[in-house]
């Protein structure tokens, strides 16, 4: 079946949207700094229209947008002009997908995440705040809001992030007691490793909001399973300083208790 003339136009318009992130990049090579933006710009703008390029449009795309900020000024306006737009949408109650999740990369490839955890309390305190708007911008700053020490606002999502650290369990258990698909035979060690550090960081930050939200059971159990696949002193650490700072002296007998159980000698020494 031949092509229809719309369907020819959409073709040319998503190649011309592909090659322009390609000669943005050679542009700044080059040093024509501004020519640069223009091409980078025309790929943000319309990458939405290229099937397949969610993940260049709001990682790469903007990433490079940011690099080039730092010898061009106006990049950095233009990414703000474009978070702005769409965090105006969203403050008038516009809250598809795209926009909100736009919104929040561009919030992180200018470092302003600060603006998301505003924009949460300024909406809640005048009872307009979206469940779903709200989920995004608090799994955005998860971590962030445990440094803050707003253990409320996170209590409600305690199934969620325990959901996201079983998961590094389970990739963990992937590369390690499966068969390596061909392709990745070579990679299977790498992979162990990575998961590993998801597992140590993951199960740190659920044993803090364990411990914060009064789960004692739930935090024992996090650590069970952190000493379990990374029975090393470094996992111990982490956990016990968790456990100091909040003042949770029962939940530190438990993790020697622990600790003597799961880790080697070796590791044990380290202490």
């Amino acid at each position: 079946m031949p092509l229809s003339s719309c369907d020819e136009t959409r073709l040319r318009l998503i190649a011309k949207i592909e090659s322009s992130f390609g000669r943005a990049k050679e542009l700044e090579q080059v040093g024509e700094l501004e020519k640069a933006l223009e091409a980078y710009l025309f790929a943000f703008d319309n990458g939405h229209l290229v099937p397949g390029w969610g993940g260049v449009r709001l990682s790469y795309v903007p990433g490079a947008i940011a690099r080039l900020g730092e010898r061009l000024p106006a990049a950095t306006l233009a990414l703000s002009h474009r978070r702005d737009a769409r965090e105006k949408l969203i403050r008038s109650g516009e809250l598809e997908f795209d926009v909100i999740h736009e919104w929040l990369a561009l919030n992180s490839y200018l470092n302003e995440h600060e603006r998301e955890l505003q924009l949460l309390r300024e909406l809640k305190e005048t009872g307009t705040l979206d469940a779903d708007l709200e989920s995004q911008i608090i799994r955005e700053n998860y971590e962030r809001l445990l440094e803050a020490g707003e253990y409320k606002i996170l209590d409600a999502y305690f199934d969620e992030f325990g959901a996201h650290f079983l998961q590094s369990l389970f990739h963990f258990d992937c590369n390690t007691l499966l068969p390596p698909r061909r392709k990745s035979r070579g990679r299977s060690k790498e992979m162990a490793a990575l998961w590993s550090r998801s597992i140590k960081k993951d199960g740190r930050n659920l044993y803090e909001l364990a411990l914060a939200t009064k789960r004692w059971a739930h935090a024992d159990e996090v650590a069970r399973r952190v000493l379990s696949y990374c029975p090393e002193a470094e996992s111990l650490t982490l956990l016990v300083e968790t456990a100091r700072r909040l003042k949770r002296k029962a939940r530190l007998n438990k993790l020697w208790s622990l600790a003597e159980e799961l880790l080697p000698a070796d590791e044990l020494k380290k202490i």
